[in-house]
Formats: structure tokens, sequence, C-alpha cells
């Protein structure tokens, strides 16, 4: 396949980390939309060959298409080859998901939430420009919403887009993908859709075009301590241990005294929560204790003091947790940097991952990235965690594209048998 052959287009791109692997799979990004400037900053500066578009894509369907059109005739192509959309689904936030279950079944809260809507624009420049492939990634709750079909039905969002998909003439479907499955060293459940023009080809309507595990027991899955245990220690306390002299990017938030308290006594796999051996005497307290029941003295687990009462405080088992080594880590999200968060903290030293670390867990190509902006600044930590954490891993995508080559190249093979 040539170059033009494989000419793409990414919605809702914000880092670009997904669309490097694809790129690594022989793929060129020439465009490239998202709506956060500081976003398209990074991109602009991981992407110099391709147009970085900074719009409201719900808003610019007749712009990209149009941009789209310019790209095709610039390529000389009939056709996009592979459109690439990750639009977020702000109404599936994981905390208290069941809460909005319950809620939506119970008519207290609608079924239908206008945040989920930012899939349409992807249907409307899909039948505008008809992409050979398209790519739609989302968070695996992306099966538990729901919306209103064009026939006044309510269904899961999955089937929606692809119903809309089969009648513009594609094939495939949405499946939940563990990424760690592909050897992400990190547990990362997804809603992916990989769909293609039929074409005369004999693929089914609902086929799959996952390309093959490459992991098939979860005990086989790469592990924590393959990827990071070599990394420099560092220790959120003090500023001097907290960052790295050597590499930028490996540096912690500093935590305050009394989180580090708690941390410093939690073991590898638990959380602060479950701390009930109190320091001062080493006697072994009830679950809900905050207080020693022996010697009085406070138990290191997350409190917060009301009223001049201290209480402990409200949280999943999974805050204020520390990673196992021998496992995948934990999904690494947004709020890589909040030991608050879901298992979120280092198994051992007491700090949460590095930017450093957690861009290793996501399969990101480190040397390959500008981290830097165009004054050679490099970007904020806050937008590089958040960056990093809703990225598609590069090293899954990656794989997929390989996957579609191999399929190109057995219809074009099947096609000169014939």
């Amino acid at each position: 396949m040539n170059r033009n052959l494989r000419t793409s287009v990414s919605l809702f791109s914000g880092a670009g980390f997904g669309d490097m692997g694809f790129e690594a799979a022989g793929f060129n990004h020439d465009l490239l939309c998202e709506i956060d400037p500081s976003r398209t900053a990074f991109t602009s500066q991981n992407f110099p060959n391709a147009k970085v578009l900074t719009v409201d894509i719900a808003k610019n369907v007749e712009k990209i298409n149009t941009e789209i059109q310019s790209l095709l005739t610039k390529t000389q192509e009939q056709n996009l080859f592979l459109l690439y959309a990750t639009p977020p689904c702000q109404g599936m936030s994981k905390n208290g998901i069941g809460t909005i279950l319950k809620a939506m079944d119970g008519g207290k809260r609608p079924s239908v939430d206008k945040r989920n809507k930012l899939y349409l624009p992807v249907i409307e420049i899909v039948k505008l420009n008809k992409p050979k492939w398209i790519f739609f990634e989302n968070v695996c709750r992306l099966f538990n919403f729901k919306d209103i079909d064009s026939n006044g039905n309510i269904r899961t969002l999955p089937e929606i887009i692809e119903d809309a998909f089969y009648k513009l003439g594609y094939v495939g479907k949405f499946e939940l993908v563990q990424i760690a499955d592909y050897g992400l060293p990190q547990t990362r459940s997804r809603s992916v859709g990989i769909f293609r023009q039929k074409e005369g080809t004999n693929f089914s309507e609902n086929c799959s075009f996952l390309p093959p595990k490459i992991i098939d027991k979860p005990e086989n899955r790469i592990t924590l301590r393959d990827v990071i245990s070599n990394c420099e220690s560092l220790d959120s306390l003090k500023h001097e241990t907290r960052i790295s002299e050597h590499n930028s990017l490996h540096l912690v938030p500093k935590w305050r005294e009394e989180l580090y308290h708690w941390m410093k006594h939690t073991s590898e796999g638990a959380s602060a929560f479950d701390n009930n051996e109190c320091v001062n005497c080493g006697h072994i307290n009830e679950k809900d204790d905050i207080d020693c029941s022996k010697c009085n003295e406070a138990l290191p687990k997350p409190t917060v003091t009301k009223g001049g009462k201290r209480k402990k405080i409200k949280g999943f088992v999974s805050a204020y947790k520390r990673m196992y080594w021998d496992k995948p880590a934990s999904t690494i999200t947004t709020r890589s940097a909040y030991a608050s968060s879901d298992h979120k903290a280092h198994p051992n030293e007491n700090r949460v991952l590095s930017i450093y670390e957690i861009a290793l867990l996501q399969g990101i190509d480190i040397e390959k990235v500008k981290w830097t902006n165009e004054t050679g600044t490099q970007f904020p930590d806050t937008l590089l965690r958040e960056l990093i954490g809703e990225s598609v891993p590069p090293l899954f995508t990656k794989i997929v594209g390989e996957h579609i080559v191999k399929i190109e190249n057995e219809i074009l093979l099947n096609k000169k048998e014939q």
C-alpha cells in the first residue's frame, strides 16, 4: 500500500498519542481536530506536517468536511482511508455509575444525557466522506448508556452507532477490549469499534476486526515491576526528593505531611483505610476505628476535622491505595497525580507515579514525543497527566493499524487471484 492510501483524519485527537500508534503502523494523520487550544498546541508540536484545527467539532462539521475534501484533492485520493474518533462522553463518569443507572431505571434521571451526544458529528462526517475504515474508541461504560435513535427508540449508544454505520454500507462492531491483553502493562478496559466499508467483500455485518490478543492468560500480563522497577526513587515530602535531576518527566506532586503519614504506613496493594495497626502501641484495631482503642492515638487513616470533630474521609475502598508490583498497573487516568483517586500510589515509595512512569505504562515511545512547546519549555505537568491519562495507548493503535493493513493486503491478494 502506498502513502496516500493511508491518509487519515483524527477527531477529538487530544494529544494525538493514539495517532502516533497508527503512524508507527504506516498511517499518515494529515488532519487532527480538538477543541482545547492547550491540547492542539501539544499536537501541533508532535505533528508538524499535519493540519491541526482548534474547533468545536459538534459545531464545525462543514468546516471539517471542507478540510477533508481539500486534503483528498491534495493527495489525489477519492476517499479517506481512516477516520479515527474518540469523542468524550462526560456523562459516563465511573464515579457513582451504579447510582446513575439506578436513577435512570427509576425515572429520576433522564436516560439520555446530552453530554454523550458527541458521537453524532462523527456519524455526520462519516456520512459526508465515507472513509474506508473507522476506528472508534471510548470508555467501557459506553455499553451502559442510552440515547434516542432516528425512530424514537431508546437504545444503547453502540447499537445506535453501529446501526448508523451499517446503513452507510459498513461492517464491523463495538467490542469490550482489555488492552492489557495486547501487551499494555496496565488494566484498561475500553469500548472499541472498528468498521470497514463492505465494498463487495464477504464480511458479515457484525464481524470483528479486532486483532488477535497477544497475551492469552491474565497471569501472563506484563506487570508494573516489569516496566518501572528500575526507575529512579522519588519521595513526595520535599522538593529536592520529588523531582529527578536527570529526567524532567520523572517528577511527582508534593504530599502534605498528613497524607504522607497515612501512606507511609500503607503496605503494597492496600488502602490507607485499612491501616488498623496503631503506630504508637502496635494494637490491631477494628475496621471502623480512627483512634486506637488501647492507647487512643490517632490511626494513620484518611480523616478530616470538621466542627472540631475528626471523621474518616468518605471514599471508595480503592482510594489512598497502593498498586501491586507483580500485577499490571491500575488504569492510568487523568487523575494520576492524586493518591485519593483509584489505585494511584506507588507500590512502596511514598508518592504517586511520575509523568515518565505513566507514559511508559501507556505504551508511549517517550523518545519520539516532543514534550516542550515552541519556546522549548516543557508543557505543564497537569496538562501532560491529563493528555496521557485520556489517550488511547499507541501500543494498541499500532497493533490495530498493522492488523488493518494486513486485512487490506489480503483483500488485494484475493482480488488478484479472482
